[in-house]
């Protein structure tokens, strides 16, 4: 138990790493004011951390060539996987009611502002907090949007990560709507993006607000 949650916390921290940054900065904590700023003892070496990822992942170390066995997901680490950053609005997990996040309306659902500087620039969206030090606004991504899932894949093939579990929440998926349109489009952009990079993925059921038939709900889905 203590080597998986090891792994699934590496897994998180890795996902938001800069491969090409000597140092890489995974995060920016959010000051009161609104500022971000990334203090020193947060800043760690990509081979660090790749040393780190390597002492629990099942897998050799990671070189561009390496793709993951896809017929089974045993001693493989998975991490867990969402893609609902803006699922059904801009802002859909980031904030609350779908509005911009701000330091006045404290409506942010983060405590830590990913790296995002790999993310293709039309993925992106601006807030309304700042970088502490130059001021410049702070920028959130879109799940969806095109090139971020495989952007994320990449990177756990950089790390030496096998994959992913992709968290589907049943009552989403028995209606159609927005939310299972996003839903299907994730699903689609990360198996086209697992083959690229040879990873793997596989998918599990939220449970949540699931009726009285869910399991022909998900044998449907």
């Amino acid at each position: 138990a203590e080597q998986v949650v090891s792994a699934r916390m590496l897994a998180l921290v890795v996902l938001s790493a800069n491969a090409h940054d000597p140092f890489t900065r995974f995060w920016c904590h959010k000051d009161a004011d609104g500022l971000c700023k990334t203090p020193t003892n947060d800043l760690f070496t990509a081979k660090v951390m790749r040393g780190h990822v390597h002492s629990v992942v099942s897998s050799p170390w990671a070189h561009s060539a390496q793709v993951v066995d896809s017929s089974t997901i045993r001693n493989k680490v998975l991490a867990g996987y969402q893609g609902w950053a803006g699922a059904r609005s801009e802002w859909d997990h980031w904030s609350s009611h779908g509005k911009t996040p701000s330091p006045l309306s404290k409506n942010e659902h983060f405590e830590m502002v990913p790296q995002i500087g790999e993310y293709p620039l039309a993925a992106l969206h601006d807030t309304d907090f700042k970088y502490q030090g130059n001021g410049s606004v702070v920028k959130l991504y879109q799940n969806d949007a095109s090139g971020v899932v495989d952007l994320h894949f990449r990177w756990m093939k950089d790390y030496g990560l096998d994959g992913v579990l992709l968290q589907r929440f049943i009552a989403e998926c028995t209606k159609p709507g927005k939310a299972l349109t996003q839903r299907n489009k994730i699903l689609a952009q990360m198996d086209a993006a697992a083959a690229t990079h040879g990873r793997t993925y596989a998918v599990m059921w939220d449970m949540s607000g699931a009726s009285a038939e869910w399991y022909n709900d998900i044998k449907l889905d």
